[in-house]
């Protein structure tokens, strides 16, 4: 048998990272959405400044939904590996005793 860490171990471990990144990304758009330009007479300098605002929260919001993704499939291929890793491990041990 293998030396290695229990599956439900790894996959724990998994989703912790996966809580902590969507938790980053969440303060991240959180702080995005509350920048703000105070509204008053808007001279050209002000409707580029709000242009570009828009901008900004669009790429963190698009950022913020790709790396939802990327986690949330790392953490399915964490899972997967790490039981396929065990499940290959206890198989080899059965082999292994049915041999001895």
């Amino acid at each position: 048998m293998l030396d290695i860490d229990h599956p439900g171990e790894v996959i724990a471990a998994a989703a912790c990272s996966a809580v902590a990144g969507a938790t980053a990304v969440g303060q991240a758009v959180g702080a995005a959405r509350q920048l703000v330009v105070h509204p008053r007479e808007c001279s050209p300098f002000d409707e580029d400044l709000l242009v570009r605002l828009d901008w900004v929260r669009g790429v963190v919001t698009e950022t913020a939904d790709a790396i939802g993704v990327l986690s949330q499939a790392t953490y399915q291929h964490a899972a997967r590996t790490a039981q396929a890793y065990a499940d290959a491990d206890a198989a080899g041990g059965r082999a292994v005793a049915d041999i001895v």
